[in-house]
């Protein structure tokens, strides 16, 4: 991707539950950027090493460079959706 200036991305995720009849597909998806270079510090909060280079749509950041503070004001604003937390309301309504 070097040289290249559209760096957009989207990383999705897929959790799938067995209710003893059938299995249910839950997706979720996190649009953002690529970074141009490996930025931020580790941390306990690390899902994988792609938080290094993985700018979230409407930051400039990494996840990797964002405090715990940041990463909670960016659930707010971004309209990334976690699978888990679809699952949950499905989950809530079915059962």
């Amino acid at each position: 991707m070097e040289n290249k200036e559209d760096r957009k991305c989207r990383f999705e995720g897929c959790l799938a539950y067995h209710d003893g009849k059938e299995i249910h597909y839950f997706y979720g998806k996190h649009p953002g950027n690529l970074a141009t270079k490996i930025q931020g510090m580790d941390r306990e909060e690390k899902w994988s090493d792609l938080w290094y280079i993985f700018k979230p749509e409407h930051f400039e950041k990494t996840l990797a460079e964002m405090d715990s503070t940041e990463r909670e004001e960016r659930r707010k604003i971004d309209s990334s959706v976690e699978a888990l937390k679809v699952f949950a309301e499905w989950y809530k309504e079915n059962k």
